[in-house]
């Protein structure tokens, strides 16, 4: 659900640059929220409402509003319960940022940075997507690095924020990053 409501985003976030207009900045917000409320490694996708309207140059104070209260509302619109378990959910989300970042998982773990760079790119050689997928995977990174028009920092903002997001991590289970 979580990879379908990215895709969901990142289209809507397209459909935004292409065609800016408040209509879609709130849906690409509101599909980000959804997103995030799927599985809460999503939250770099929330920030591309914010992004695609610092692109656009279309920086006001309802176009900020909008792109950081639509994520908040699609988020609280999938999962109402937080509102009634607020401290709850808080403490909650504090033990798996501790859990992720700083302790580990026994036999699901490497160093910070390098350590998962290495453990997630031989991962996706052999298991996920196989050594050719790797490379064309790598080619659009390289042909994103070279040639970073607007619309290409929109396609590639979340998958790069993401695996940014797991490298991060302490402790890796392949299933985050599928």
């Amino acid at each position: 659900l979580m990879s379908l409501m990215c895709v969901v985003t990142v289209w809507s976030g397209l459909r935004l640059f292409d065609r800016y207009s408040t209509k879609w900045l709130w849906l690409t917000g509101l599909f980000a929220g959804l997103a995030v409320s799927s599985k809460y490694n999503a939250a770099p996708v929330a920030m591309l409402p914010l992004l695609i309207v610092l692109l656009k140059g279309k920086i006001s104070k309802s176009a900020f509003a909008v792109s950081c209260l639509a994520p908040l509302l699609g988020f609280f619109a999938a999962s109402p319960y937080i509102l009634v378990e607020g401290r709850l959910f808080v403490e909650h989300i504090w033990y798996e940022v501790w859990h992720y970042g700083v302790a580990g998982h026994v036999g699901h773990e490497a160093s910070r940075g390098l350590g998962q760079l290495f453990f997630y790119t031989e991962w996706l050689s052999s298991e996920a997507i196989g050594t050719v997928g790797l490379l064309i995977a790598l080619l659009g990174a390289i042909f994103f690095l070279f040639s970073p028009s607007k619309r290409t920092v929109v396609i590639f903002f979340f998958p790069l924020a993401y695996a940014l997001l797991m490298i991060c991590q302490k402790a890796n289970f392949t299933r985050n990053m599928l």
